[in-house]
């Protein structure tokens, strides 16, 4: 069987709707008769006894060891890998990955990740530990456009690694990782300063072509004696994720193109530490970045005769100190204590002048801004290897607190409304600022037992506590009491691997994950005619029970790791649409007959009522595959060939029946590549398949007037297949040019995350009601990236 068969029966088994247990088996089978032979196998070299001839499989994001197994729930890059894969941004970052996506935050760019059927908030991310801004959208505002209260990204070019986990992850990172965790780490002086050398200096320049993103990194870094030190420069700039490029160029929702955009950041990264004597470690570090997208919003449905420009800033800062004791103990390990403080703004500037106006004069300026800060200090202690007979134990303890705090301030501006020349300045909030406070404890045990068992066990509690602060500012009449609201919440983990021979063992994890609700769905309150926004300070925290079977075969002809998952959600939070029929306030038959309006005409109106609420449970179930091959050693192809394949099969449902709309269809990715032994040049094919979005799939319950509705989604994607194509070259002992051409067959398509994040209603980011505008929402076609990286 070859690899093309094997391709046939993932696609074969999705098709025709077999469960994921079946499919895995299949695959499982299909496996055991690919290229991972008993004898190939046989080659690698005996547990814990690697020889000089080992190698390493380079394998897109994989580098795995022969005798170290990858895993199919996780995906670690680190940033030498981001650079050979021309990372630009999130979207990059997960090119060839499944399992994951990125959620669609419209202008202001995207809102986090989605993972096993959840988004958002649901899904933690983490920069070096501290969690970042949480979104703050109501659903009122989204199709409107005067708000950012996305997710804040984070400059990919200062992180040093990341890690992704798919599955349930709070015992790591707290409130949030229901679905999983994403977790960035910051570049360190070693991400610059080659081995057995002092200084180290990195140059490098990339080039975007799907937004024509041109960036420019300057850094170096030291170490010298007991000081080390990285400084690290980065600049921006560049336009609209373009779509595919045959919509109409028109105003207004039937737009096919994208909206014309200028982006501009900075970055600054900064990090110090020194070694007193053997034992004791300080270290500071500071990132800062400025980020504009300005756009000039064409797509902007047309209601009152205007056209909009808008400028959307997402600034932070964030600042650090860790201090590390590693004393001569029998029994401690690692002392370290450290503090994080943070600084995230979510602002959107919106300028509306009209249309008919030839000089563009503004008369409204609405001006949104969304602050979030934290406070962090952790402290953990680290043991030695402990060992009783057979057993050896190492325990980690940690504990931590935090506090945040949330606010939001408004300015709006309206121009010439009181007379020529005249500016009226409206200051207000649409939300009463909140003070979150935290704080945790957590223990945990990784437990050997002879060479081939092990277990892993964590138990972690938290404890969150929110306390509305209202001034009297806040616009919107609420009718909650201001009461502080306690979230406490215990998770854990257990971990259990078993090693059935040499290259071959099962492991079963358990975790569990919680999410406290967030100040916007608890005490957020709004109404504007017949629209209300209810407040629901009751909101239970959401938990999730994450359990997953691994099935690992590594060596040095490859590795296969396939994982069977189950979670289950509980006190799930969903924002729920409800209407009714209410006597209509301006209902007059006689101005009817002169002014046939609807406002005057119609004895009811119908209310249009959110409000978030916990639904009974949710249910998420799939299998993931990742796998890679030595071609050379499986089928004797020369030296440097590598295959590599993965996939998702993913399916959910609420306790009501609806579907998750956060899960990605299936996904398959199929690469195979090549690299010179002496690392002068590299190339790889890839070929990633992803099937249509079901509609059954994406049913939700709305609750009419006339009674319970089902609806799906309006736009659902196709099934597509997109090839990508990158090289690599070594230019002398300094420089490395990486390429690449995305969609290189320019195949027309349109991802579920971007037709998902289409709003119901509004006058931004729309589709007309005949379909035309769908076409913004389009893949950009073939396109060209390229790094240029010299390092001394």
């Amino acid at each position: 069987m070859n690899g093309g068969q094997l391709i046939l029966i993932i696609i074969f088994t999705h098709s025709m709707n077999i469960s994921p247990l079946a499919s895995a088996i299949l695959v499982s089978l299909a496996l055991s008769s690919l290229c991972i032979a008993p004898t190939a196998l046989a080659q690698s070299s005996p547990p814990g006894k690697p020889t000089e001839a080992a190698s390493v499989l380079t394998l897109d994001r994989l580098r795995v060891h022969g005798e170290s197994p990858a895993h199919a729930n996780v995906i670690e890059k680190d940033a030498e890998a981001l650079s050979e894969a021309r990372v630009a941004d999130e979207r990059d970052l997960l090119r060839h990955e499944t399992g994951v996506g990125v959620v669609e935050g419209g202008r202001s760019g995207s809102n986090g990740y989605s993972i096993r059927g959840v988004e958002g908030d649901r899904v933690s991310i983490t920069v070096d530990g501290l969690s970042q801004a949480d979104s703050y959208i109501p659903e009122v505002y989204s199709g409107y456009g005067y708000l950012n209260g996305n997710r804040n990204t984070t400059e990919l070019e200062n992180i040093g690694s990341v890690r992704i986990e798919k599955g349930a992850d709070s015992f790591r990172t707290g409130s949030g990782a229901l679905g999983g965790s994403v977790r960035f780490f910051s570049k360190s002086a070693e991400d610059f300063v080659q081995p057995g050398q002092p200084f180290g200096l990195l140059a490098k320049t990339g080039y975007s072509g799907k937004n024509r993103e041109w960036r420019f990194v300057l850094g170096g870094g030291v170490v010298s004696g007991g000081f080390r030190g990285a400084l690290q420069f980065t600049r921006r700039h560049g336009h609209e994720l373009k779509a595919y490029g045959d919509g109409l160029d028109v105003e207004g929702a039937e737009r096919g193109l994208a909206d014309p955009v200028e982006r501009e950041s900075h970055s600054i990264l900064a990090k110090a530490g020194y070694r007193f004597g053997a034992a004791h470690l300080l270290e500071a570090s500071f990132e800062n970045r400025a980020l504009d997208i300005a756009t000039h919003e064409r797509s902007y449905t047309d209601v009152f005769g205007e056209r909009r420009l808008s400028l959307d800033t997402s600034p932070y800062r964030r600042r650090q100190l860790r201090y590390a004791w590693t004393p001569e103990s029998s029994w401690l390990k690692e002392f370290t204590a450290a503090y994080g403080g943070q600084w995230i703004e979510q602002h959107a500037i919106t300028r509306n002048h009209e249309a008919r106006d030839p000089r563009r004069r503004i008369t409204q300026k609405y001006d949104r801004k969304f602050t979030q800060t934290l406070d962090q200090l952790e402290l953990r202690l680290d043991s030695q290897t402990i060992r009783a007979g057979q057993w050896r134990h190492q325990w980690q303890a940690a504990a931590g607190a935090s506090h945040g705090y949330f606010e939001n301030i408004n300015l709006d501006t309206l121009y010439g409304y009181s007379g020529a020349g005249s500016a009226d300045i409206k200051r207000y909030r649409i939300a009463d600022p909140v003070r979150t406070r935290a704080a945790f404890l957590a223990l945990q045990d990784r437990i050997e037992w002879g060479d081939a068992t092990s277990l892993g066990l964590g138990a972690r509690h938290d404890r969150y506590r929110h306390q509305p602060e209202p001034d009297g500012a806040n616009q919107n009449r609420t009718t909650y009491s201001p009461e502080p609201r306690q979230f406490s919440a215990t998770t854990g983990f257990a971990h259990l691997r078993h090693d059935l021979g040499p290259h071959f063992s099962v492991g079963y994890k358990a975790a569990t994950g919680f999410r406290a609700p967030r100040a916007q769905e608890l005490y957020f309150q709004f109404q504007r005619g017949q629209n209300y926004i209810v407040p629901n300070p009751e909101l239970r925290a959401e938990h999730a029970f994450n359990q997953e079977i691994e099935f690992n075969l590594h060596g040095e002809a490859g590795h296969a790791a396939l994982s069977i998952h189950h979670t289950r959600y509980r006190n799930f939070i969903e924002e729920r649409h409800s209407q009714s029929r209410q006597p209509n306030p301006y209902y007059d038959p006689a101005k009817c007959r002169l002014y046939p309006l609807r406002d005057l005409c119609d004895p009811y109106l119908v209310a249009e009522r959110f409000q978030n609420v916990n639904i009974d449970s949710a249910t998420v179930r799939g299998v993931e595959f990742d796998g890679g091959l030595d071609l050379r050693r499986t089928i004797g192809l020369p030296e440097g060939s590598r295959a590599l394949l993965r996939f998702t099969h993913t399916r959910g449902r609420t306790g009501i029946g609806d579907g998750l709309r956060a899960i990605q269809p299936f996904t398959a990715v199929l690469g195979l590549a090549y690299a010179r032994p002496d690392d002068r040049w590299r190339t790889q094919l890839t070929l990633r398949h992803v099937a249509a979005k079901r509609e059954r799939d994406t049913i939700r319950t709305e609750f009419g007037w006339r009674g319970e509705v089902r609806r799906a989604a309006p736009y659902l994607s196709r099934a597509y297949s997109v090839v990508d194509m990158e090289a690599g070259f070594r230019l002398g002992a300094h420089w490395r040019l990486d390429l690449g051409v995305d969609n290189l067959l320019n195949r027309k398509y349109s991802t579920w995350d971007s037709l998902r994040s289409i709003p119901s209603f509004g006058s931004t980011n729309m589709v007309d009601r005949r379909g035309y505008g769908l076409e913004r929402f389009t893949a950009p076609g073939r396109h060209y990236s390229m790094v240029l990286q010299g390092r001394f």
